[in-house]
């Protein structure tokens, strides 16, 4: 507000005058000696406890008046004043300033300016004559007077304030609030204006008799907002006022009633229609936030639409860390023909409000990790808003949960115990094409140990236990309950030996022999998406070590084997490696008569150090044919970044491989120049579905007056994108911007708008137009016009760009 910082300021001026009635400690700079013909004082006699610098320094005996004359300075708990004179009259004990005078206080960021002060030494009464206050560095105040009273309030006849930049050639500011009388209630923190008019331009646009607001010391207070203004094609013209609410020191609720002023027959026509209204509270460890509205309309059948969206996150003693979301809405077309997230939304705690035009997404999530336990749940899933029949990717309902512990057995080994449970549902309705649901349950124990026995023999040594129980309703090919119990025990035994090469590089060479046994469970199931029909589904005990075993349950079998190994590597100093293995093994027994004996031969090379770092593994059968190729690579320069990777595995059953796979991945973030960057991403695998895709977005701006973006992710498998948005910005000379976007995301929606917005140190504001076409409710695309505005230091606060006077 226009005189939030007066309170303090009369605090730290009656910091200054009250002490000249007790006395000072003076420290007197003087260019030549004290005046003739006058009584003066030394300054060890007045005894003063702040420092008071002046060029003279005189009193008069007779009438017990101090003055100090030239480059007159004040110093105490921070603040400084500054003027050319100052006296002090002991009789009628008043301190009179002469001006140019102005106050400094660092530490409240403000500076008053006038040219006479007159008040009492304790300040309960006082006048500052051509006052002008600086807050901030943002918001100018002036008056003719400041005038204090009883210690509590402080009155400012005809007053004028704002926060934009006055400059010399113009005077007049782009807005200002000017007022008969403003009164400032140190007790209550308020300001109360009498006869105020906003003006911008000069223009008078807005007078009201009375207004109260807080001070700006004030973070949070009852009382309206600014409003919102917008024109739909669909709902006719609204307006909507916030009103914002105290629940206490930790909780708030703001209310936005709309009404529809005219062309929304469907939505009203005239009457209130629509009420949002968002609450939020805070807690020690975390807080909730809801943001929900209601509406009578003539759009449905329904008496009354509501939505009401819930997020929240706490941090609880015993280190469990809890998010959650919620997500409900009457009918599939409400959000979207309100369109009530158009520009996104956030919590006030910062996390994003995850909402797509085609579903409703609800989760709930905590953890706790620590070196003897893995506590974790995710329960997720979506309401969809298609039509019935509408096939989705994936089922609506994913729960993953596992509570783990983790305990040493003394020196050889350690226990892992495994609890879990999975699900996925398919909720979508009797007439969809996603039926089947899938639950399990899991209890895994895993043994792991390690014995070095003597210098360079060491034995490592496995056992584990899965027991699994499966839930598969509403299929027909599949029993409803299936169990399975797999069981694995391993051993090894190694020599791993080490020398020191030339050049500062290391050489291991490590022969080991081992044996493997593995019984497979006994369950029948369909294919699905994650990890719910794998063995060990948070790979605790990482079965891929054993090449020979399947963690798939549709293609278990029991095997034992015996193998030999010899693996060399060398490691250059610079960082360079190369290597390779040989590995000789027996099919002792197994359940899968395609499984052969046999040799398989590994090359390893790669770069661990520097800009460029690689890594390469190839494998080759027995013939020498090479079955498998895994590579990645990271490069790393000033200006650009490279990281890639490429998997491809041949099917043969003879090594274990089911399946064949190629797939790759590169990414790329390069500053092309001072104004560009580009992100590319691309995503292959020519066997699984739903994981091809290209995604990129380049990026100009010059800081000055354009800027532009371009982002995507394409579907490859589809050819088609799901997201493309561009944007283009172009700064005006005048301080606004004008710009336009695209968006469309996949087959749920697109938009296109162009606005205009101002963004400066008094004033916010943009107007935005804009053509929504939502594909998931059938809607009509709509047209809409919405208009908002702040006023600096009266709304949110102040914009980031300042105006600056030539």
């Amino acid at each position: 507000m226009p005189h939030e910082r007066f309170r303090s300021f009369w605090e730290s001026v009656r910091d200054f005058s009250a002490p000249i009635s007790l006395g000072f400690t003076v420290v007197i700079s003087t260019t030549w000696g004290m005046a003739q013909n006058t009584d003066t004082v030394p300054t060890s006699a007045l005894n003063l406890p702040s420092t008071l610098i002046a060029d003279q320094i005189y009193f008069d005996q007779d009438s017990q008046y101090y003055r100090a004359i030239g480059s007159v300075q004040i110093f105490y708990n921070g603040v400084e004043l500054r003027a050319p004179s100052l006296s002090y009259d002991v009789v009628s004990d008043r301190v009179l300033v002469d001006g140019p005078l102005y106050i400094i206080d660092n530490a409240g960021g403000q500076v008053v300016y006038g040219e006479f002060a007159d008040m009492s030494s304790d300040l309960q009464d006082g006048v500052i004559i051509a006052a002008r206050q600086l807050v901030d560095e943002t918001m100018q105040v002036a008056a003719q007077e400041m005038i204090r009273r009883d210690g509590r309030y402080t009155e400012f006849p005809y007053v004028r304030a704002s926060s934009c930049e006055v400059c010399a050639e113009n005077a007049t500011p782009l807005w200002e609030l000017r007022a008969r009388r403003a009164v400032h209630d140190q007790e209550t923190r308020s300001i109360t204006y009498r006869h105020a008019q906003l003006r911008v331009a000069g223009t008078p646009v807005l007078y009201t008799p009375w207004l109260r607001t807080p001070d700006p010391s004030v973070r949070r207070a009852n009382g309206f907002l600014p409003p919102v203004y917008s024109v739909n094609s669909r709902l006719g013209s609204r307006v909507g006022l916030p009103y914002f609410y105290m629940l206490g020191d930790s909780a708030d609720i703001t209310v936005t009633p709309q009404i529809s002023l005219a062309g929304g027959s469907d939505a009203g026509d005239g009457v209130l229609r629509t009420l949002e209204s968002r609450y939020r509270q805070s807690f020690l460890n975390g807080y909730i936030e809801l943001n929900g509205a209601l509406s009578r309309d003539a759009l449905t059948d329904e008496d009354l639409r509501v939505f009401l969206f819930s997020n929240g996150r706490f941090e609880f003693d015993n280190e469990i860390d809890l998010v959650f979301q919620t997500q409900s809405a009457s009918d599939r077309a409400y959000i979207a023909t309100y369109d009530f997230f158009a520009d996104g939304s956030s919590t006030f705690a910062g996390d994003d409000i995850r909402f797509a035009q085609d579903r409703l997404s609800n989760f709930l999530r905590f953890s706790r990790s620590n070196d003897d336990e893995l506590l974790s749940f995710d329960l997720s899933g979506f309401a969809a808003l298609r039509e019935p029949n509408y096939d989705y990717k994936s089922p609506n309902r994913l729960l993953d949960a596992q509570w783990t512990f983790f305990r040493e057995t003394g020196d050889i080994g350690g226990l892992t115990l495994n609890f879990g449970a999975q699900a996925e549902y398919n909720e979508f309705g009797a007439i969809n094409p996603r039926r089947r649901d899938v639950d399990r349950a899991m209890a895994n124990f895993i043994w792991s140990g390690g014995l070095d026995a003597g210098e360079i023999l060491r034995i490592d040594t496995d056992l584990a236990l899965f027991l699994d129980r499966y839930g598969i309703h509403e299929d027909a090919v599949f029993s409803d309950v299936q169990t399975s119990t797999a069981g694995l025990a391993a051993t090894r035994m190694s020599w791993p030996l080490q020398f020191e090469g030339p050049y500062g590089g290391v050489q291991n060479f490590t022969p080991s022999v081992g044996i493997m046994t593995y019984e497979a469970g006994r369950v029948s199931m369909p294919s699905l998406d994650g990890s719910i029909d794998t063995i060990d589904a948070f790979n605790h005990a990482n079965l891929a070590r054993f090449r020979r075993i399947n963690r798939s349950q549709n293609d278990q079998y029991d095997v034992t084997v015996a193998d030999v190994d010899l693996t060399y590597r060398y490691a250059a100093a610079s960082g360079f490696y190369f290597g390779g293995s040989f590995e000789r093994d027996q099919i002792l027994s197994g359940g899968n008569p395609n499984l052969q004996s046999g040799e398989l031969y590994t090359l390893r090379f790669g770069q661990m150090t520097g800009h460029l770092q690689f890594s390469g593994t190839s494998r080759f059968n027995p013939d020498f044919v090479r079955v498998s190729d895994v590579f990645t690579v990271t490069q790393a320069l000033e200006h650009v970044t490279l990281e890639g990777s490429y998997t491809r595995i041949e099917p043969d059953e003879a090594l274990g491989n089911q399946t064949a796979e190629l797939s790759y991945d590169l990414g790329l973030t390069a500053q092309i120049t001072q104004e560009v960057q580009a992100t590319i991403g691309i995503a292959h695998d020519r066997y699984a579905a739903d994981r091809s895709f290209v995604t990129g977005r380049i990026a100009f701006d010059n800081t000055m007056d354009w800027r532009s973006s371009l982002g995507w992710t394409y579907d490859s498998d589809d050819n088609d994108f799901d997201d493309l948005v561009f944007d283009i910005g172009h700064k005006l000379d005048w301080g606004g911007e004008l710009f336009a976007i695209y968006g469309r995301e996949n087959d749920t929606l697109k938009r296109v708008g162009v606005g205009l917005a101002f963004d400066n140190e008094c004033l916010r504001m943009s107007t935005y137009v804009s053509r929504v076409e939502n594909r998931v409710a059938s809607l009509t695309p709509i047209t809409q016009l919405s208009l908002n505005f702040e006023i600096g230091s009266f709304g949110a606060g102040s914009g980031t760009q300042t105006r600056k006077c030539m």
